[in-house]
């Protein structure tokens, strides 16, 4: 149900499903749905597994935005190094 998506994603973690197993099973093979499955990581600093689905959202066409947020996120997670790659990434992208 795409207007419950945040609760669905919360049922999931307070379960421990498995990264994994959400982007396999759960999550559509769809830019709209990782995006929205990332900003509910991102908004509960669940770092691991940010960066699994951005290594999903690698093959999808991304916004401006998009790696800047997460730039941005990464950034303030203290993880500089996978920052620095986002961001090259979006500089050979722009």
């Amino acid at each position: 149900v795409p207007d419950e998506q945040e609760r669905v994603y919360s049922t999931i973690y307070m379960v421990k499903a498995e990264p994994g197993y959400v982007l396999e099973n759960l999550i559509p093979n769809k830019y709209s749905f990782y995006k929205r499955y990332l900003n509910f990581l991102m908004s509960n600093s669940l770092l691991s597994e940010s960066l699994d689905v951005w290594g999903r959202m690698k093959e999808k066409k991304k916004k401006k935005e998009d790696y800047l947020m997460y730039c941005d996120f990464l950034i303030n997670a203290g993880e500089l190094s996978e920052a620095l790659k986002v961001w090259r990434d979006f500089i050979a992208a722009f």
